[in-house]
């Protein structure tokens, strides 16, 4: 109840039975909102145009701010590249890197020393409840999954919250759900984030400067832009 008071002038229409999947689309379109925000246009800058005079005769003050400049430095990257480089997914020391942090857990009875994540881990069940967007309840009959995986959550709904009693095992499943996600990248080229959203602070500027830094973790060389490259190719 508390969620709906907070976000009753959001979103207008949001009731205890839709908060949490009015909640998602909320957070999904901020982050597609951000990921998806226009460049800035080149300033109007005519001492600029003199270099481009024999090349572009038709660049004038007027139509700059729609012509993207390319950096001579960056074409020449470009010429130097294999074309197999282009196949590399840039988030693959991520992945590595996180893989390895997470396939490993310290827990009272193994405290001392890391120990692997499923010789521990015996995946929960998870029962799925679904309601109608007027709120009303779904007319068809509790559904439990076994064994869950991310293509399962998906095929029930776009967006999920899990939501449990402390201490039931939501932070291992999601962990489980990461792992599992990372061994199928090669495979459908989705690159799935593990993301702490107890590090989202007031001073993160955006949403997407969040999820970048959540991946400079495991990666400090990953650029911004193959985040937000990332996101608008839905990868």
């Amino acid at each position: 109840m508390a969620s709906c008071v907070v976000f009753s002038e959001d979103i207008k229409d949001i009731c205890p039975s839709n908060a949490g999947e009015k909640l998602t689309e909320l957070f999904v379109s901020i982050i597609t909102e951000a990921a998806g925000a226009k460049k800035k246009g080149v300033p109007k800058d005519t001492s600029r145009f003199g270099a481009f005079a024999d090349v572009a005769p038709e660049l004038t003050p007027e139509n700059a701010g729609s012509i993207f400049f390319i950096d001579p430095m960056v074409t020449k990257d470009l010429e130097t590249k294999d074309e197999e480089d282009y196949d590399i997914n840039p988030f693959q020391k991520y992945l590595d890197s996180a893989k390895d942090f997470y396939s490993a857990k310290r827990t009272l009875l193994y405290a001392e020393k890391p120990h692997p994540f499923y010789d521990l881990y015996v995946c929960n069940d998870i029962r799925y409840r679904k309601f109608r967007m007027t709120g009303a309840r779904d007319t068809r009959s509790e559904k439990t999954i076994s064994n869950v995986t991310v293509p399962q959550l998906e095929a029930e709904s776009k967006y999920v919250i899990i939501e449990g009693i402390g201490g039931i095992g939501k932070s291992m499943l999601l962990t489980h759900l990461f792992l599992s996600s990372a061994e199928e990248t090669l495979s459908n080229g989705i690159t799935p984030l593990f993301l702490s959203l107890k590090d989202y602070k007031n001073t993160t500027s955006s949403i997407v400067d969040f999820i970048w830094k959540s991946v400079t973790e495991f990666d400090a060389e990953i650029a911004q832009k193959d985040v937000i490259n990332a996101l608008q190719e839905n990868r």
